[in-house]
């Protein structure tokens, strides 16, 4: 298993590099994971959530409740149970993601 460090550094697929206009986010893996303790089972989990929402969101849309003119959240599905979400904006001229998810898939 591959060790990552609490501050990562995800290039961006193109649809959201040019939403945010940079080609890479950045993301506290610590962080992420104390706000869903109960969903992932440690950092290489929500590493590994964010590299395939990033990659290849199957969605992306301006999130409802936004932070600033530059805020996005993407989803991708994991499997036939669930989709990953994750929420990135642009924060001082770098696109950090702020928050990670998994979620059950609706019908």
């Amino acid at each position: 298993m591959n060790k990552h460090s609490e501050l990562e550094i995800f290039k961006l697929c193109e649809r959201l590099a040019e939403l945010l206009g940079d080609k890479e986010a950045i993301a506290d893996l610590n962080i992420l994971l104390e706000r869903h303790p109960e969903m992932f089972v440690g950092k290489e989990q929500v590493y590994n959530l964010i590299k395939k929402v990033i990659n290849d969101p199957e969605i992306i849309i301006k999130n409802p409740t936004p932070t600033n003119d530059q805020d996005y959240i993407a989803g991708s599905r994991l499997n036939e149970q669930k989709m990953g979400e994750i929420d990135i904006h642009k924060d001082e001229n770098i696109s950090k993601i702020y928050y990670t998810n998994e979620k059950i898939l609706k019908k």
